[in-house]
């Protein structure tokens, strides 16, 4: 229920999610549209690497063994690589999504008293940048929705775009295209859920691309001296005190949970300043553990 808190104590299982079908594709089909449709908020959940290992070649084909995710995934789940044809289903969606926008934002409800001129435009260059990468747009408003041209591709946008659900059931070039806003920040920028994935993406005018060249970004904070629980649980072991030092990639303390216990180790070469919490201490997520000088 609303304002309940999943302990260390529970197995943190939001649902369990069974699919079938005549084969086992159309099975597995069923099962990523019904991933893509959930929407869960204010937790973090296994989604996209479950949505990704189901279009993974080796699970397709059934080559599988409990080796499969280290295998698969060796340096870890990063979420979805997009190839190039993904990025730009991604901007053409992000294009109407934007334009959606910026129509709603112009919009009065109930207030006759300004009048109202309706915009002729119906063309616009927009620019769209998807983990700092620019994919450049031109964009024509049609029946139902919105043509987007990227790099001589054609794309066509349509169905309900609208902001009063967090998912939207469209159709790209006639497929369906289940995408989700986690996050309106202002300015064009979105956190969209995209085959199953959040990506932050930023859509700007040509002006507006054009004087963001000159914006500063915020600088990255420096974790490296910081030992932090990546999720709540209970404390095993702490292996160094105040004032010992430590190798690069040391292991420092042992994190309890989710019925497995979770070796920490130090990011850099230091020597420690201070131990924030003991054996047998609980901890939660983004808790400073273990700090160096």
């Amino acid at each position: 229920m609303e304002g309940s808190e999943i302990s260390i104590y529970y197995d943190p299982m939001i649902c369990k999610l069974v699919t079938y079908g005549r084969d086992r594709q159309s099975a597995m089909d069923t099962m990523i549209t019904a991933l893509d449709s959930y929407v869960i908020k204010g937790v973090t959940h296994n989604i996209p690497l479950l949505r990704d290992i189901l279009t993974e070649e080796r699970f397709v084909r059934g080559d599988i063994s409990t080796n499969f995710l280290p295998e698969v995934f060796p340096d870890g789940f990063k979420g979805k690589q997009l190839n190039i044809r993904q990025s730009q289903e991604l901007t053409a969606l992000a294009c109407a999504v934007y334009l959606k926008d910026q129509q709603r934002s112009r919009t009065f409800i109930n207030q006759k008293r300004i009048p109202l001129v309706a915009s002729s435009k119906n063309t616009w260059s927009l620019n769209t940048l998807i983990n700092k990468v620019r994919f450049h747009a031109q964009v024509t408003k049609i029946q139902d929705g919105y043509k987007v041209v990227i790099a001589g591709d054609v794309f066509e946008v349509k169905g309900n775009l609208s902001f009063t659900s967090p998912l939207m059931d469209l159709t790209l070039n006639g497929e369906q295209r289940l995408l989700q806003i986690n996050q309106r920040h202002g300015g064009g920028k979105y956190d969209l859920r995209f085959h199953g994935t959040v990506y932050p993406v930023k859509v700007l005018d040509d002006l507006a691309f054009e004087l963001s060249q000159y914006m500063l970004e915020k600088k990255v904070v420096d974790t490296s001296t910081l030992v932090m629980a990546p999720m709540p649980g209970m404390l095993r072991g702490v292996n160094v005190a105040a004032g010992d030092m430590v190798a690069e990639h040391q292991e420092v303390c042992v994190l309890e949970a989710m019925k497995m216990q979770n070796s920490l180790v130090s990011a850099k070469v230091g020597k420690v300043k201070k131990v924030y919490f003991k054996t047998g201490e609980t901890v939660n997520e983004g808790d400073i553990i273990v700090e160096l000088e």
